[in-house]
């Protein structure tokens, strides 16, 4: 399941670098091309978007750079992000991570974090 998850991320990745496919063309939603304030982690409108089931106790690797959580959920959040997009499922819910693309476009990961 790990490598099939893994594999389907970096399929996804690559249709985002390589430019316009068919497949990315169906997964993007676009909005209108803002650059954020990397400093203060504020959430502007994104090009892309990526929903992700994980289970607790999984560990997947995010494509992009500079990761961040949107929102401060405190003790409550779901998963664990490291510097390096790693994703860790700690409880059930949701959460929101953004990470910057190679073009520098945005990328908005919807991690819900299942029991099962």
């Amino acid at each position: 399941m790990k490598k099939k998850l893994f594999v389907g991320l970096l399929t996804v990745a690559a249709c985002f670098s390589l430019g316009a496919t068919s497949f990315a063309d169906s997964a993007v939603t676009t909005s209108p091309k803002t650059t954020p304030s990397t400093a203060s982690h504020v959430i502007t409108p994104s090009a892309y978007r990526s929903d992700i089931d994980i289970r607790v106790g999984q560990q997947i690797t995010l494509s992009g750079k500079h990761f961040w959580i949107s929102g401060d959920q405190g003790d409550n959040n779901p998963i664990y992000l490291s510097s390096g997009g790693i994703v860790v499922g700690l409880k059930k819910g949701d959460a929101l991570v953004v990470a910057e693309l190679e073009n520098g476009e945005l990328i908005e990961y919807y991690i819900h974090v299942k029991n099962i």
